[in-house]
């Protein structure tokens, strides 16, 4: 493939959802640095807020093919509960997905009127990264038109694997923010 294939969509054509995206992970990466949260221009969540965020958010980003596989790279980064991939629609191979630090990769392909073609090699693909690597594989459906009649099944079976985490009992949000 050429170079341009692999590159990230130019920002100056990047989708607002994407450029928030990208603010959010700015402040994560911010966080990581100081320990805090920050919302706003003069706002701060306290560190024991930030921790608690860390021990409870289940962070995950859209990778619908390689043009956008940078996200993964900057999930892996985030200190989240869980990071987990949605790999739906599935509208093109993922060959080499960067999976060290990510939890969960759910794969579907898209359905309903005008639903694009999902390639069965592209999610055996997947499967295999996600055996190899010990990340948990969910197969939601194989999409299309009439997605009632594709179902879910993947060589045979269905995949329903969920990371494997520890729950923490809920604490109430005056507890969460008391503890400093």
């Amino acid at each position: 493939m050429a170079q341009s294939d692999h590159a990230a969509p130019p920002r100056a054509c990047a989708p607002p959802l994407l450029e928030r995206l990208d603010k959010v992970l700015a402040r994560i990466r911010d966080t990581r640095a100081t320990g805090e949260i920050r919302y706003g221009a003069e706002h701060v969540l306290p560190r024991s807020a930030t921790e608690y965020f860390r021990q409870n958010v289940w962070m995950g980003v859209s990778v619908e093919n390689d043009r956008v596989v940078g996200r993964v790279r900057d999930l892996a980064t985030v200190p989240a509960k869980v990071r987990f991939l949605s790999c739906e629609p599935l509208i093109g191979p993922l060959a080499r997905l960067p999976l060290r630090n990510i939890h969960w990769v759910i794969v579907g392909g898209e359905s309903g009127p005008g639903a694009r073609y999902m390639n069965p090699e592209w999610v055996d693909s997947i499967h295999r990264q996600c055996i190899r690597s010990g990340t948990a594989f969910f197969f939601k459906q194989w999409g299309g038109v009439r997605k009632h009649k594709t179902g879910r099944l993947l060589n045979g079976r269905t995949y329903d694997e969920m990371p494997l985490v520890s729950i923490t009992p809920a604490k109430s949000e005056s507890q969460a923010y008391a503890m400093r």
